[in-house]
């Protein structure tokens, strides 16, 4: 059976012990005085685990874009590659990057 919480704080004894319960046909709300309308003020008390649509979609999202990035590293070709000249100094590479360097 579904459990129940009631959100009542500072009103109701129960909300502030964060008590859980389910309601049956002999629902007491253990008010006094008792209110009426209490069992339409509860709200279910979800299970502490996340099993939203997000984990379900996510997850195997995340799996397949690792494999593919995996994939794209093992079997690419050598040619791919770039490999920087064997001629170029340092003093060149600084003068593109700051052309008023001496």
């Amino acid at each position: 059976m579904a459990q129940y919480q009631c959100v009542q704080f500072g009103i109701c004894t129960r909300a502030d012990k964060s008590e859980c319960f389910d309601t049956g046909g002999d629902f007491k709300c253990g008010r006094d005085p008792e209110d009426p309308d209490c069992q339409g003020k509860l709200e279910p008390v979800t299970g502490g685990s996340k099993s939203g649509l997000g984990l379900k979609i996510g997850l195997p999202v995340a799996i397949v874009a690792v494999l593919a990035f995996g994939g794209m590293y093992l079997f690419k070709s050598p040619s791919e590659a770039q490999a920087p000249p064997a001629d170029v100094t340092a003093a060149q590479l600084l003068k593109e990057v700051w052309p008023w360097l001496p």
